[in-house]
């Protein structure tokens, strides 16, 4: 019998495409690769290099590595700001971290003023739910990824993983 075809060679990635992704990405300095780590007020975050992660002006108002905690009155906020103008495409999986209780919480991810992607993640919903979103930027312009203590009010036990992949391709196609 004649050998099996080999496999189809993986999609290069987009000409020109520079991919960012939070978790390995993630630093004690704000801005390093585009990434800014903020509340809902629009007030930077403080690294805490004990705990390795950065700490709003509330207990629990945290972002870590792979996503973050939101406070009980403000959304733990990590930005990405484009170093040029171009096409994004955003993926990932929002999902919950700590099923001991709460009520779960809203993640978004946002472009100025847009809602570009929302969606409510149930406690104990470690599955979680994927994301692929694309758009245009602008040299400067932000995208915010959204943590809120969701539609119950309530912040307790609200971990949530949300790291997403940004692949910005600039110029033509």
């Amino acid at each position: 019998p004649a050998p099996a075809p080999a496999p189809a060679p993986a999609p290069a990635p987009p000409s020109g495409g520079t991919t960012y992704k939070a978790s390995l990405d993630f630093s004690g300095v704000q801005g390093q690769r585009g990434w800014f780590y903020r509340d809902s007020l629009g007030r930077n975050m403080t690294f805490n290099s004990a705990l390795g992660n950065w700490q709003g002006a509330e207990t629990y108002l945290q972002l870590f590595s792979s996503g973050g905690h939101p406070g009980n009155g403000l959304d733990a906020v990590r930005r990405w700001v484009a170093p040029s103008a171009g096409s994004i495409q955003i993926t990932g999986n929002a999902k919950d971290l700590d099923g001991n209780g709460g009520g779960g919480v809203t993640v978004s991810i946002r472009k100025g003023t847009t809602v570009l992607w929302q969606q409510a993640i149930a406690n104990g919903n470690t599955t979680g739910f994927n994301y692929t979103v694309t758009t245009t930027v602008t040299a400067g312009e932000a995208i915010d990824f959204h943590i809120n203590r969701g539609a119950d009010g309530n912040w307790n036990n609200d971990s949530t993983a949300f790291d997403p992949t940004i692949t910005l391709t600039t110029g033509g196609s």
